[in-house]
């Protein structure tokens, strides 16, 4: 069968792909050799991050592109949706070149004005032609038909098929619809949180923009406001990309949510109550096992990657920084334990139950979950537990409640530090260097037996079956152990 061959219209979509990946790869390696000019100044390590910024939407570009040419169905809904981002954030750069033009300024700024509002004018002008047309093109019938995905071959349903030979007749049965997460594939829901990230960057290079453009800057700057708003958008991209690939493959969130617990079933789980304690004694394990020996191999990225960036959550001063850590509040102990529940062990853990099985798939759902988190072998001990969670109550709110609860816990210790008068000191290199020894020990004696003693009752066999599974085919109940 002789694959189909895109139209004209869908062709020129792919190389405009192409070209806005050159041009990016072109900025990426500008801001890198700018960022190696000017090593060890702030400005510098802004560079750096958008020269890799520029790199990951460039790799995307040149995957849309291929999706593009091979008609493949998820380049045409990954189009839609950068094509959204494109036109509000190319729409925002507009408005603010627009605003810079016209602003009423002494005559040597107004000069600089007119120069970063053309600027602004030229970068915008592209992304927000290419989004609009993109939107009108996907959309269209014909195009929708192109990225289509071909029937599959059936065979007769309900039919009596006659002898061949001595073969006895045979009575071929329907095999009804296939499965929900057949269609739903994991890379495209890693994809899709991709896609958020990517998203929320706009966001805040917007925000950014949008506070230079109004000469907020220094102490006037509200960092701790951004932040809040940052997270929010983040968990709200993460929610409606994955809405919307939910529902494409007809996937019912209820069964992946499972049964509601009832107060009374919480308490037949004691045995988990005291999971948040080792939890966070086995985060703080994993922080000192990865970074105390680190710190001596790279201190420079221990210091910026593991300290610098566990001071940024909690805010003491600026404008509007009440508001900021409330919004930083909400999104880490209410919203972030909902979403990464959700992705984590509602769909990854489902899919790849049905795929490879449940016990690869708890190890590899908890290797993920782990590896996007800063205390990388903490956080894997958490999705691993979360997993257990999950498989043995048949049902995603204790998860969602215990992630809640160990969120809330290291919440409420930095409130604390906060009210006790004096700012949370967080760690210096030359502390980790020189305690992180003993505090390794230390928190290696209380806390790995007690998670030995949890995998080793807890470990993954061929009879564990996620909810999804259990409320197709209802099984014999099965009991903490």
């Amino acid at each position: 069968m002789t694959p189909a061959k895109p139209s004209p219209a869908v062709v020129a979509a792919g190389f405009v792909s192409l070209a806005f990946s050159v041009a990016l790869i072109l900025g990426a390696i500008l801001f890198g050799l700018v960022a190696a000019l000017g090593s060890g100044r702030p400005a510098a390590r802004v560079m750096t991050i958008i020269s890799g910024i520029f790199l990951l939407v460039a790799a995307f570009g040149v995957a849309l592109a291929r999706g593009f040419f091979r008609l493949q169905p998820w380049a045409r809904n990954a189009a839609r949706a950068w094509a959204t981002v494109m036109v509000l954030y190319s729409g925002i750069i507009l408005c603010a070149g627009g605003v810079l033009l016209l602003r009423v300024s002494p005559t040597a700024v107004r000069a600089g004005g007119l120069l970063t509002g053309a600027l602004l004018l030229i970068a915008g002008s592209p992304g927000f032609l290419v989004g609009v047309w993109w939107l009108i093109l996907f959309k269209r019938k014909k195009v929708i038909a192109e990225f289509a995905e071909p029937p599959r071959p059936t065979q007769p349903v309900n039919e009596v098929v006659e002898p061949n030979g001595t073969t006895e007749p045979a009575f071929i049965q329907d095999p009804g619809p296939p499965d929900a997460f057949t269609v739903l594939r994991a890379r495209a829901v890693l994809g899709s949180m991709g896609l958020a990230i990517l998203a929320t960057i706009g966001m805040v290079l917007v925000f950014l923009l949008a506070a230079r453009v109004m000469g907020v800057r220094g102490a006037a700057f509200p960092s701790a406001l951004m932040l809040g708003l940052t997270q929010l958008f983040l968990y709200g991209f993460i929610a409606l990309f994955l809405s919307r690939l939910l529902r494409r493959a007809g996937v019912n969130p209820r069964m992946l949510l499972g049964r509601a617990i009832r107060w009374e079933q919480v308490i037949r789980y004691w045995q988990y109550w005291g999971l948040p304690i080792l939890l966070m004694g086995m985060s703080l394990t994993g922080y000192f096992a990865l970074y105390f020996p680190l710190s001596f191999v790279l201190p420079r990225f221990v210091d910026r990657y593991a300290l610098q960036s566990q001071s940024e959550l909690l805010h003491y001063s600026g404008f509007g920084f009440q508001l900021g850590n409330i919004l930083t509040m909400l999104a880490v102990v209410v919203i972030a334990p909902i979403v990464e529940e959700f992705v984590f062990r509602g769909v990854l853990l489902t899919r790849w139950s049905i795929k490879w099985g449940t016990p690869r798939a708890v190890l590899l759902s908890s290797a993920i979950f782990g590896v996007l988190h800063t205390e990388i072998l903490g956080h894997l001990f958490f999705g691993y537990v979360m997993a257990v969670l999950y498989i043995k109550t048949r049902s995603l709110f204790l998860p969602i409640l215990m992630h809640a609860i160990n969120n809330g816990i290291v919440w409420a210790l930095m409130l604390l530090g906060g009210a006790s008068g004096r700012t949370v000191k967080h760690s210096t290199l030359a502390t980790l260097q020189t305690q992180g020894r003993a505090a390794l020990l230390v928190l290696s004696l209380i806390f790995i037996p007690w998670a030995l003693w949890f995998l080793i009752r807890h470990f993954p066999n061929r009879q564990w079956m996620v909810p999804y599974l259990r409320l197709r085919e209802p099984v014999a109940e099965i009991t903490p152990n």
